[in-house]
């Protein structure tokens, strides 16, 4: 049997998998699956960062809502980090992590807010997820922070349906300035309760904060909106209702139950994916964190495209296994 592993990889938001032979074609080992590829600075024109996607596996299980994050399965979702402020789009100070996770029955979210010295001021993140390859009917789920500030009014633009009625389950570490939170929801809230496996989806996290306190920011970053506060009041007027604003995350298959004897690349490998060209791509895998002579097959999708194979052949070099990827334009 093959085992499948899914990369980020492309900054036009596509996605390969990848392959190796002789484990289960279920695992999803998460240090490749959150690797991505960037062009070197001189080589665009654009910031890259303004793009965002990201693959999002299915679960075995649901996993155990304790507030914690400390249900294995976590360790496994996918990463959305990196917040943007609103309108600047510089990086936030503090840390802002969302982990994403789906079964046949929800999609599960959870959150990770660090800042030792202010780590009250989160109030809500905002949700949005269109289960299409368009933005423009999309769903908002507000996910409540803060249990003693109230939600203010947002506008994220045309087509949103608001989800209400699903409670977070929260810890907050004061010593430690840290926050969890985390929640599930029912795929038939959101209007699509059979995804198929590779469907591609449409996602943004929004944060707020008290007023005065901290700019908004959000995974996708917002290009046009306002954000403003009068009257005591704070009203948020968005337009992040299109692909532009929505980050592109796509499902993938089951892995293999954490606790079986399957083994993994090791979480603490550092695996590279190194840039090229803007169809070349290079894996980089420590020998040492795949065991056995692993074989590739890599395969390439473009948003709204089936998978379609890329000729490959793994090499070692420097104890480290390079698989070389040259994909289609889009």
């Amino acid at each position: 049997m093959k085992r499948r592993t899914l990369l980020a990889l492309s900054p036009v938001a596509a996605a390969p998998f990848l392959a190796a032979d002789g484990l289960p074609s279920t695992v999803l080992p998460p240090t490749v699956l959150t690797a991505a590829a960037a062009p070197p600075p001189s080589s665009v024109a654009a910031e890259i960062h303004l793009n965002r996607w990201m693959v999002v596996p299915k679960a075995p299980r649901p996993p155990v809502l304790s507030g914690q994050l400390d249900d294995p399965l976590w360790e496994r979702a996918a990463r959305l980090d990196d917040f943007r402020v609103m309108f600047t789009h510089t990086p936030i100070e503090q840390q802002l992590t969302g982990f994403l996770l789906y079964d046949d029955a929800a999609i599960h979210l959870g959150l990770r807010w660090t800042d030792p010295d202010h780590w009250d001021t989160l109030t809500v993140v905002d949700f949005l997820v269109a289960t299409g390859p368009d933005g423009w009917n999309y769903h908002h789920i507000p996910i409540q922070i803060s249990t003693d500030d109230r939600a203010h009014p947002k506008d994220y633009g045309p087509g949103g349906t608001l989800v209400e009625g699903l409670d977070p389950v929260r810890t907050i570490d004061a010593d430690a300035g840290v926050v969890t939170a985390e929640i599930t929801i029912p795929l038939d809230r959101i209007g699509n309760p059979n995804p198929d496996q590779g469907a591609e989806w449409r996602v943004n996290l929004l944060a707020q904060h008290r007023m005065q306190t901290r700019p908004m920011s959000s995974w996708t970053p917002v290009r046009r909106g306002t954000d403003l506060y009068f009257g005591g009041a704070h009203l948020v007027r968005a337009f992040v209702a299109n692909e532009a604003c929505l980050g592109s995350v796509h499902l993938a298959g089951v892995w293999t139950d954490p606790t079986d004897s399957t083994q993994l690349v090791d979480p603490a490998a550092e695996v590279q994916l190194n840039w090229v060209s803007f169809t070349e791509k290079e894996l980089v895998i420590p020998a040492d964190a795949l065991p056995g002579r692993a074989r590739f097959t890599v395969e390439w999708k473009a948003p709204g495209a089936p998978w379609q194979r890329v000729d490959t052949t793994a090499v070692s070099r420097d104890g480290r296994i390079i698989v070389p990827i040259t994909h289609q334009p889009r």
